[in-house]
């Protein structure tokens, strides 16, 4: 059983082995190269796209600070704006209509800033979620059952 002549047949069978595959490691080689490649451009697109989210929340987020100032000063001067024509109003010099008027201006910017707040928060969960944050991974064996 351990001669010589069954050693020798055994390696020789060994050794002829990878040369006779008809070429399936090279296929196999080539096949894991183009998985490694989709695996490297679908982690490509992922990235670019979180990429691109974020940029997009940081510049939406930008503007709507931008437009919030500008309705937190709008809402002072329709303030002031109504206190004067309330002062005229009172001494005889202007309308109801026009302090009426002075009043709902204040009260569309007050609306106007609230959905500003509204469009902030948004845009700040927008960023929170492209930078990855706030997800939890699913359960092992789907939760279901429990």
């Amino acid at each position: 059983l351990f001669s010589g002549d069954s050693l020798q047949l055994t390696g020789t069978g060994a050794a002829m082995f990878p040369i006779l595959d008809w070429g399936t490691r090279r296929a196999t080689v080539k096949i894991r190269e183009e998985d490694r490649e989709q695996a490297y451009q679908r982690y490509r697109s992922v990235v670019l796209r979180a990429l691109r989210d974020t940029e997009d929340a940081l510049t939406r987020i930008d503007a709507e600070q931008r437009r919030h100032a500008a309705l937190a000063r709008a809402i002072v001067d329709a303030q002031a704006t109504a206190k004067a024509r309330e002062a005229q109003y009172r001494t005889g010099f202007v309308a109801q209509d026009s302090l009426l008027d002075a009043e709902t201006r204040v009260m569309q910017a007050r609306e106007q800033l609230a959905a500003s707040d509204a469009e902030l928060r948004q845009y700040s969960a927008a960023l929170y979620k492209a930078l990855g944050g706030g997800w939890e991974a699913a359960p092992a064996g789907g939760g279901a059952g429990r």
